[in-house]
């Protein structure tokens, strides 16, 4: 078992009217994180559950990686037939999970993905 701490900032510069925003930093601890990083194979236009680990304990979140190049688009989806969210093609996103969580992802090309889990 491990702990897990991700922290998320936003701060934004160049605002109309010369004004600097921030939030405040907010951070989410995981005591029983798996300690673990998984990658997985997706083939083309193919939906596909994502192994969620639940040993020692469920994740809290996850950090989705996608491979650098990629140019196929990515959809987060909840079951097979949703519309789901489209991810960025290359960046990472991470999502704060339930417990209970399974999802799954439709990759346009085969590929293979990373993923963190916290």
């Amino acid at each position: 078992m491990a702990t897990s701490t991700v922290s998320v900032s936003v701060n934004k510069t160049g605002i109309a009217g010369n004004i600097t925003d921030a939030l405040p930093t907010t951070q989410y601890v995981n005591t029983s994180a798996p300690d673990n990083r998984t990658t997985q194979a997706f083939a083309a236009a193919t939906f596909a559950a994502v192994a969620v680990p639940t040993v020692p304990a469920a994740p809290t979140g996850v950090w989705i990686q996608p491979p650098a190049g990629n140019t196929g688009a990515i959809t987060l989806k909840g079951v097979t037939g949703d519309t789901g969210i489209a991810l960025h093609l290359t960046q990472p996103s991470w999502i704060s999970l339930a417990s209970t969580a399974a999802f799954g992802l439709l990759c346009a090309n085969a590929t293979v993905m990373t993923f963190e889990w916290t």
